[in-house]
């Protein structure tokens, strides 16, 4: 086993009812490796990084024909990854593997072949678990953090032994972190604040990314649908509904409830309520947000965290 999967069994073994469902990683295959050797769960490349490595790639001269050239297989590359289903991928694929500008790249041909194709379930849409919420799709965060560690506290301490680094880490980086997570949850709460009077009830305590991001698709369900307008699939305990689109009327959406899910690109980005999935709330009886299965409504991106919370509880 590789230096990184010890280390990993190292956490794991300090965190044994820890079973991640899924990592994001860079595109690199030791930590990919290593991940799969010790933890056994599906893994991801972060689609910063996978894009970042593209750009690089294909702004090298000696890689591409032309800049024209590179525009539009890049294109091709990010129509593949937002795939929504394995046929649409194919299809997308072979009209870029027929096209002009593919047949004279060889350089890409290869670096394609050679290097994403064998991966694609690891960053392509299409084949990604459906229980995947990938509202994360990167881990910035981590290396934001990362430089913050390094930059505002790190810096000021002359002690850069690991016991030193350690003693900074634990006693003032993650201890003001902690603090910050349970201002931030206090501040979020409806004992703390009073909400809009416009804001539905069920959209209280919650982030405001999320209350933001239902409100605008509310209003727009509630401005250009009506329940006329919302087909009833029969069977699935007619769970599942067409929704025509608003600016192509010969294309529709597909919304599972019970999932949820929805096909259009708005729900496939957030995996947030859009606004097709707003206009069943909005009309149809008996399938209100509250209605929304009980996995999806319990997500830690859908709600604060009540646990840290001074209105809620003591700690």
């Amino acid at each position: 086993m590789c230096l990184s999967g010890e280390a990993l069994n190292v956490f794991k073994s300090w965190n044994s009812n820890w079973t991640p469902l899924y990592f994001i990683v860079d595109f690199s295959e030791v930590e990919i490796q290593a991940i799969t050797e010790v933890f056994k769960c599906l893994i991801y490349i972060c689609d910063f990084h996978r894009v970042q490595a593209w750009n690089r790639w294909f702004k090298k001269r000696a890689n591409i024909v032309s800049k024209e050239d590179a525009v539009v297989l890049l294109t091709f590359f990010k129509k593949l990854a937002n795939s929504k289903t394995e046929e649409e991928y194919c299809i997308i694929e072979k009209d870029m593997h027929t096209s002009d500008v593919w047949k004279r790249n060889k350089k890409a041909q290869a670096y394609y072949l050679g290097t994403w194709y064998p991966v694609r379930e690891k960053w392509t849409r299409a084949f990604f678990d459906d229980n995947f919420f990938f509202i994360i799709n990167t881990n910035n965060g981590i290396e934001s953090l990362h430089n913050v560690l390094k930059n505002s506290y790190l810096k000021q301490h002359v002690d850069k032994s690991i016991c030193g680094v350690l003693d900074v880490i634990i006693n003032e980086f993650l201890d003001e972190a902690f603090n910050k997570y349970k201002v931030d949850n206090s501040c979020l709460d409806s004992k703390y604040k009073c909400y809009n009077s416009e804001i539905p009830h069920f959209l209280h305590d919650r982030p405001n990314f999320f209350i933001r991001h239902v409100y605008e698709r509310l209003a727009t369900a509630r401005n250009i649908y009506s329940r006329d307008g919302i087909i009833v699939l029969n069977g699935s305990e007619n769970t599942m509904f067409v929704i025509k689109s608003e600016t192509d009327t010969n294309s529709s959406y597909t919304v599972n409830f019970s999932t949820p899910s929805c096909t259009c690109y708005d729900f496939l980005k957030f995996r947030f309520p859009c606004k097709h999935l707003c206009a069943i709330i909005l009309y149809v009886p008996n399938f209100s947000f509250n209605d929304l299965p009980c996995d999806y409504l319990n997500s830690p991106y859908l709600n604060i965290d009540p646990k840290y919370s001074v209105f809620r509880n003591e700690f």
